[in-house]
């Protein structure tokens, strides 16, 4: 009867009916993340937030946000962000601050590239 028992199981998970959950997903999806593997990290924490982590949605909108794995689309990383908002207020504060980093980064890639085009207007004899 062990065996049985046993072979069963294993079949079980051989099939998928013990399928990961989403925490699962999360952890080794972070895992794969700290060793820059982050196309498995992309596709572990997508699985995670479609199946309901909220953290995993964040690190997809990091993802997005720095092009780690993703090409670097900033509509895309406000829709991971606005996933998790609908579920909890930690989630609209994380959006609310990533906004911010968003307009100073937006910023700082367009102050310099001002600058350069006012000093060659200024050079420039009219």
């Amino acid at each position: 009867m062990k065996i049985l028992y046993a072979m069963l199981i294993s079949l079980c998970s051989i099939s998928g009916v013990f399928a990961e959950t989403a925490d699962e997903y999360f952890q080794k999806g972070m895992d794969a993340y700290r060793k820059s593997d982050f196309t498995t990290a992309f596709q572990l924490h997508q699985k995670a937030c479609n199946g309901g982590s909220a953290d995993s949605c964040n690190v997809l909108g990091i993802m997005y946000l720095y092009g780690q794995g993703v090409n670097k689309i900033l509509s895309k990383l406000l829709n991971y962000y606005r996933k998790p908002a609908t579920t909890d207020l930690v989630g609209v504060v994380i959006i609310l601050v990533m906004c911010i980093g968003i307009v100073r980064e937006a910023f700082n890639e367009i102050i310099p590239k001002l600058r350069n085009y006012t000093k060659r207007v200024a050079t420039m004899d009219m």
